[in-house]
């Protein structure tokens, strides 16, 4: 408690002592006629960089520095004039008619800002940099934001996407169109990881598709997040600096002419400070460090084209307590991983061509108990895809990827799995797998008066076995300004990664429908409700006969949800009900996450000129586990999944408030999560006869302070 007094003290004397800088939202909403625009470029002149699109309804959010507040707003709209107003003569909420414009004259300056992907106005959600900085579980990581979010599912304390029932093995993370494997740092032999690849300071945008997504988008039986890197920079120059408990960080971004820009970043992370403040409840912690560096640069190559490239590398070491069967040890994970993106977009006349190139590498070691892993893994990945805008409002999109996956493995490993304790009871192993995978899909798109219906078909040929067939239908019906429905079904198909457990490359299909409805009841309330339904078919370990078997796993799901602001406040909160269960060999048995009901509410508190609060809470019923009932020569399980833990229950807090000293701009902030240091159960594991459990517990209150300064 001393350790929350100093903070205070803190923060009492930063109210005191320094002059206060803000930042104004502003709202609005476009119409094209009677029509809302959709995806109509909103943006400030001189500085461009301040910019966002419409949403379907029109409507749109913009977060202005004060600063800015000389500049003109302008509203850019395919087949319209722009509309421009000087800012200090904006009126909140304000509605905007645009007019129909003869010339066709800014229509490569509209069009350069679309993407090649067509389907956006189907995603359920879009997370701006606001919400991902003032979710206090979320740690400034765009994809931890995803958790407090109602059609989130997530049962782990991690960045790994879990989304309406399907697991992270079956979610798919895409930055700039490609697909990234394994998004996460601080990674466990489950494959569960603390923190994601990614930083909240080089996304500009955030699309969330959590079931049916459409299949401009590969491999994926679940949902999909979609992250795009910053098209434009704020400022000419800019440095960012973060100093915190954990981790020291630089990030420059520099306009180098009219046509090109680069952003540079680095981190350097290590736990001393970190664990000595929260020693506690971070006793199962021995150390953990990483050092990663990356650069996003985007240039102009002409008046309708561009190239954008991403590079990323980390160097990350994680070294903690851990308990599997009936042994307690030390696990140490090493990894090293670097990826690269590049990105081509040549906009004509009425469509747009898109040429992505990826490859990622790693190589990553793990030592727990007799287990001595090393894993090599490289993939390329290489897509074409083009855009094309017909007349009566229709899109088509076509595109062909390639894919190829390798894994390198080898080590000791345990001759029994579970009999990890015993050194002499392992055998050296070593293994090659590899893939080659061919996919060409086809998505088309009608906007009519109220209705906007699309449907893609996705054709999978994957070397050395039959070619497979994903199909999909979005239908949305906008009954009025206020309303929205969204109603999905399809097929999915994807080739699933081979795992510690799962040592070969194998499929997983699903079939989905899902309903979403949204309604705008004013523009300060907002409700959203939605029913699904999935059923899986995939690869599942039984730890009772120690082999994966292909499973049916049936997801029934529904989620309700209300959000309401007034003067600085915004109350959010959510409701989610899931009954998963699992088929095999004749037997019905729960799913691992079926853990029943969710409930997720967060209160905010956003007024720059004082202070920005956001208090989370997310309780969610107990996941069942197989028990373990005793050993005779070999292990004897209990029924499948018929135990469970305690329900599940923490609340978060997050302060921060932003401070300019002279021209620097200062943020201090304080997260604190489980903030009443509730005991959330997390697994189990045994004495060495196993006539005895023991319960791991999450992590208990912990407590993560620093600042970021604005150069």
């Amino acid at each position: 408690m001393s350790n929350i007094r100093k903070i205070v003290l803190m923060w009492q004397i930063l109210f005191v002592a320094l002059d206060i800088h803000s930042q104004t939202t502003i709202k609005g909403r476009v119409f094209e006629g009677k029509e809302p625009a959709f995806a109509a470029s909103v943006f400030l002149t001189p500085h461009r960089g301040v910019n966002t699109i419409t949403d379907d309804k029109g409507d749109f959010i913009l977060e202005v520095p004060d600063s800015l507040y000389t500049d003109t707003l302008v509203v850019s709209y395919l087949g319209c004039k722009d509309y421009n107003v000087l800012l200090s003569n904006w009126k909140d909420s304000c509605v905007i008619y645009l007019v129909p414009n003869q010339s066709a004259t800014t229509l490569s300056e509209v069009v350069v800002q679309a993407d090649p992907i067509a389907s956006k106005e189907f995603a359920v959600s879009q997370l701006s940099k606001s919400s991902i900085y003032m979710t206090p579980s979320a740690s400034a990581d765009p994809l931890r934001a995803v958790a407090l979010q109602p059609y989130s599912t997530s049962t782990e304390e991690s960045a790994n996407p879990q989304l309406r029932g399907s697991t992270s093995d079956y979610n798919r993370v895409f930055v700039n169109g490609v697909p990234i494997k394994n998004p996460v740092r601080n990674q466990q032999l489950n494959g569960i990881g603390n923190f994601s690849l990614f930083s909240a300071d080089i996304i500009g945008k955030q699309f969330i598709y959590p079931s049916n997504p459409p299949l401009e988008y590969g491999n994926s039986i679940g949902g999909i997040v979609s992250l795009n890197t910053t098209d434009n920079l704020t400022e000419k120059h800019e440095t960012n600096l973060s100093l915190s408990l954990a981790n020291v960080g630089a990030l420059h971004s520099t306009q180098l002419n009219d046509k090109t820009f680069f952003q540079i970043f680095g981190n350097l992370q290590k736990s001393r400070l970190y664990k000595l403040l929260n020693s506690s409840s971070l006793d199962y912690l021995e150390s953990f460090s990483s050092t990663d560096a990356g650069v996003n640069f985007r240039t102009t190559v002409s008046s309708k084209s561009y190239i954008n490239g991403y590079a990323y590398i980390v160097k990350e070491s994680y070294l903690a307590e851990r308990g599997m069967y009936n042994y307690l040890g030390m696990q140490d994970a090493r990894n090293l991983r670097n990826f690269n993106i590049l990105n081509y977009r040549l906009h004509t006349k009425a469509g747009v061509l898109g040429v992505n190139a990826a490859w990622d590498m790693s190589k990553s070691k793990y030592f727990y108990g007799n287990i001595s892993d090393t894993t090599l893994q490289q993939n390329a990945f290489i897509s074409i895809s083009y855009k094309h805008y017909f007349p009566q409002k229709i899109t088509i999109s076509v595109g062909a990827d390639y894919e190829y996956n390798a894994y390198n493995y080898h080590g000791t490993y345990p001759v029994s799995i579970y009999d990890m304790a015993d050194v002499t009871s392992k055998q050296y192993s070593k293994e090659k797998l590899h893939s080659t995978k061919y996919e060409a899909y086809a998505y088309g798109k009608w906007m009519l008066e109220n209705w906007i219906v699309g449907a893609s078909v996705r054709q999978v040929f994957l070397i050395g076995k039959n070619p497979s067939l994903s199909y999909q239908v979005n239908v949305k019906y906008n009954p009025n300004r206020k309303n929205s429905l969204i109603a999905s079904l399809g097929q999915y198909n994807a080739l699933c990664s081979p795992t510690y457990y799962v040592r070969q490359f194998d499929s997983a299909r699903s079939r989905q429908m899902s309903l979403d409805w949204n309604c705008n009841l004013t523009q300060k309330c907002e409700l959203k409700a939605a029913v699904y339904w999935k059923k899986e078919s995939l690869p599942q370990y039984f730890i009772n006969n120690r082999e994966a078997h292909k499973v049916e796993n049936r997801i029934v799901g529904v989620e309700m949800c209300a959000k309401y602001s007034w003067s600085y406040f915004e109350l959010t909160g959510s409701y989610s009900y899931i009954n998963a269960k699992m088929k095999y060999n004749n037997l019905t048995f729960n799913s691992d996450n079926n853990f029943r009901h969710m409930a997720k509410f967060m209160l905010s508190y956003l007024n720059p000129k004082i202070i920005n609060i956001s208090l989370s809470c997310l309780y969610r019923g107990g996941l069942p586990y197989t028990p373990i009932v005793s050993r005779n020569g070999n292990l004897a399980y209990g029924n499948l999944n018929s135990e469970r833990y305690n329900d599940y229950f923490t609340v978060d807090l997050s302060l921060n408030r932003y401070f300019k000293i002279l021209n620097t701009g200062i943020i201090p902030f304080v997260t604190i999560t489980n903030v009443t240091n509730h005991s959330n159960q997390q697994y189990i594991y045994y004495s060495q006869n196993y006539e005895k459990p023991f319960v791991k517990l999450f992590n208990k209150r912990l407590v993560y302070v620093g600042f970021s300064v604005r150069l």
